[in-house]
């Protein structure tokens, strides 16, 4: 046991030298102080017909919106360890981001986590057939004047924004980001997974909606599904006001259910301690609820 604890105290001691060695080396080397590098603004134009967008980034807020003329234009807040490639081929963008610092500078250095990396993307043509975005920390933003047809978003803390929108079908998969979308119409299905990150839908229209997130609170507000809403969740409260669908499918546990909806509904509800008060009429489409703890409170808007 004397020569084990000998052994670790020694390799203890030669971890304090190396960390304190490594640590004058970056000093020294003035990699404290600007670990990407120094701020660098780059801005791009293509003539080209801009049919898909794949985008994959991990610290970079996205932002996408039309804009009148006949250029792409793209700007990129980066540094210059950590940059962004950005091309157009076969009349697909693609934007990456590209960190060439090294391990220790991304690691234990790093003092750079506070600044914004940022890329505006802005087109100038309405259409746009499929966009894919991953993104780990960055906010992804989709403005007003455009049109979709297939939109995935893949990320983990960022934020996800979509206003004023049109287009087919809507994946959305995030960890702790919320999601808001406003003023859209979804010719097909949005789908939309997450752990903790909160969920607002206000004047949307789709065909169908499917919801599951952990402890985030789900709102709805003039929002139509023309088939089915389906909505999971844990602790997460779920509201609607002045919304509707054909069907609707809601679970929770110690989650709140409240509201209005817009049609008259056949109620089927189910909970252990929670609080219930439903419209008891039995015609019109069906509307499960089930919860642990939760209340229940629905009404129909006269």
């Amino acid at each position: 046991m004397r020569k084990f604890a000998k052994f670790v105290i020694i390799i203890s001691i030669l971890l304090l030298i190396s960390g304190a060695g490594l640590t004058v080396f970056a000093y020294k080397r003035n990699e404290f102080k600007n670990t990407g590098g120094n701020e660098v603004i780059k801005n791009y134009d293509f003539e080209e017909n801009i049919e898909n967008i794949n985008i994959d980034v991990e610290t970079t807020d996205v932002i996408i919106k039309y804009v009148e003329g006949t250029k792409c234009k793209i700007e990129c807040i980066e540094k210059e360890k950590v940059y962004h490639s950005v091309a157009v081929k076969d009349n697909v963008l693609t934007v990456n981001q590209n960190d060439t610092r090294k391990w220790y500078q991304k690691y234990i250095f790093n003092f750079d986590f506070r600044f914004n990396y940022k890329v505006t993307i802005s087109l100038p043509k309405a259409t746009c057939n499929n966009l894919v975005i991953k993104t780990s920390t960055g906010d992804v933003k989709l403005e007003s004047g455009l049109t979709y047809n297939d939109v995935k978003i893949n990320g983990s803390t960022g934020d996800v924004v979509i206003s004023d929108t049109n287009m087919k079908s809507l994946n959305v998969e995030t960890s702790t980001g919320n999601f808001t979308l406003k003023n859209a119409k979804i010719d097909g299905d949005i789908i939309y997974n997450s752990s903790t990150g909160d969920v607002k839908l206000e004047k949307v229209n789709s065909n169908n909606i499917t919801l599951k997130t952990s402890t985030g609170d789900v709102t709805f507000n003039e929002t139509i599904a023309k088939e089915n809403i389906e909505i999971k969740s844990s602790t997460g409260d779920v509201s609607f006001t002045d919304s509707d669908a054909n069907t609707l499918n809601i679970a929770t546990s110690t989650g709140d259910v409240e509201g209005t909806l817009l049609t008259e509904k056949t109620f089927h509800t189910e909970t252990s301690n929670g609080y219930v008060k439903v419209p008891q009429g039995t015609t019109g489409g069906s509307c499960t609820i089930k919860t642990s703890t939760g209340d229940i409170i629905i009404s129909v808007s006269k």
